[in-house]
């Protein structure tokens, strides 16, 4: 299935809008990720198989153990959304807050209803 791509805007009309295009990672893009959050997941086995149910403490300790692995949060930003952004070619990060920054990889990512592998 290819990766989808999607239009976001940020501003308003008082501070200007920006309007930037994303796609997904590709399998490519993704691949250190998902081989690193596997080694993640067989490590904490013992916290059970569904992440929702562990505890807060839990959660930190895999974060920081995908931290630890150059694979966290700050990685997938730093890469993984220069190299999918589509317009503008030349679209300068750094005029982006964190908070559009994280709105950016959610999608980038697959985490939304709108950029989720449909299941049917």
């Amino acid at each position: 299935m290819p990766v989808m791509k999607k239009e976001f805007e940020f501003g308003d009309d008082e501070t200007g809008k920006i309007k930037v295009v994303v796609r997904q990672a590709s399998g490519l893009d993704r691949m250190k990720w998902e081989a690193a959050q596997g080694r993640a997941l067989r490590k904490f086995r013992e916290y059970g198989t569904d992440v929702e149910n562990w505890t807060e403490e839990q959660q930190n300790n895999f974060v920081e153990y995908l931290d630890e692995e150059n694979v966290g949060v700050e990685m997938q930003i730093t890469e993984w959304i220069p190299k999918c952004i589509v317009e503008p070619e030349d679209f300068d990060l750094g005029i982006l807050t964190s908070n559009e920054l994280r709105q950016l990889l959610l999608f980038v990512r697959g985490d939304t209803a709108d950029g989720a592998v449909p299941l049917v």
